[in-house]
């Protein structure tokens, strides 16, 4: 561990720090699929735009079974029921699942060889934030949420730049998504998985009992946003289905801006989620209502 790591992660930080690193970094994150789109459409044309749409909106749903609802089931097991390395194992499971899921899906909507392969590899890509998600839960159950907002930072952040500058010089969209792909995974081995390594037992341990209960535990979670996110997909698989390219890229042009909604509901609840959910296994009502009522108030 370096000098940097045990700076950040000896640092004494207030809550409200927390959620304005956290707030920084998911504000990076979710404006990633416009910016990245808006890089393709100019550099790249609506065509090829729309053939990023698609691998896109696969990916995304691919990520729901990769996260499978785990990062508020986590952050709010609080007494710990489940180690670290049980959430670990499920998210190689998971993982393994949503990248045979996205050939499967670019399978049934007769995508070509070109399609086929970007969407292959943006399933691949988004692997990297299957483990961010996990590492992030760990860091705000250690009340070290800020590190998850840094590492968005450097992780989306840098990846931006990358995916820019590769398209600029190529002009492929598999080279800019594998160039991508190989940053982000370079961060967290450099930058996540040193504070991970000290906070927890990393390893796989494959208890079935437990990792079943883990997933039946999570799938109610898992199945609202699995779903949520198909029924956005559902116009976009029209599309795919009968229209061209271009005509995917105006759709998801008018789309983008109603995600900016959800964007800020997770500003304001996953920083929440730990202190809601200690409310709650303290019996604390009154406080738990009190926090409730004044999350909803602000995101309406």
């Amino acid at each position: 561990m370096t000098k940097i790591h045990k700076y950040l992660l000896n640092r004494e930080v207030s809550l409200k720090e927390n959620t304005l690193w956290f707030t920084m970094g998911t504000l990076c994150s979710s404006a990633t699929s416009v910016l990245l789109m808006i890089y393709v459409t100019h550099l790249l044309g609506v065509d090829e735009a729309g053939v990023y749409s698609i691998a896109y909106s696969i990916a995304q749903l691919m990520l729901t079974i990769g996260w499978f609802g785990t990062r508020q089931f986590q952050v709010s097991d609080v007494e710990e029921e489940y180690s670290f390395s049980d959430y670990f194992t499920m998210k190689i499971i998971t993982s393994c699942i949503a990248l045979l899921g996205g050939l499967i899906y670019a399978g049934m909507l007769h995508l070509n060889a070109h399609k086929f392969m970007i969407t292959f590899l943006y399933c691949s890509f988004i692997i990297c934030d299957i483990f961010a998600d996990l590492f992030s839960a760990r860091f705000q159950q250690e009340d070290r949420l800020y590190l998850s907002g840094i590492s968005y930072i450097l992780r989306i952040g840098g990846y931006n730049v990358i995916f820019l500058v590769s398209l600029f010089i190529f002009r492929s969209l598999f080279i800019s998504i594998l160039l991508a792909f190989i940053y982000s995974l370079v961060e967290l081995i450099l930058f996540d998985y040193p504070f991970i390594k000290r906070m927890s037992d990393l390893k796989v341990h494959l208890d079935i009992k437990k990792i079943m209960n883990l997933f039946k535990n999570c799938f109610p979670l898992f199945i609202s946003s699995f779903v949520s996110t198909f029924i956005v997909n559902i116009p976009k698989n029209a599309i795919e289905l009968n229209l061209s390219s271009s005509i995917q890229t105006y759709y998801n042009i008018i789309f983008m801006p109603s995600s900016i909604v959800n964007m800020f509901c997770m500003f304001i609840f996953v920083p929440m989620y730990t202190q809601i959910a200690k409310k709650w296994h303290e019996d604390d009502k009154k406080n738990f209502i009190k926090v409730v009522q004044k999350v909803f108030l602000i995101a309406i």
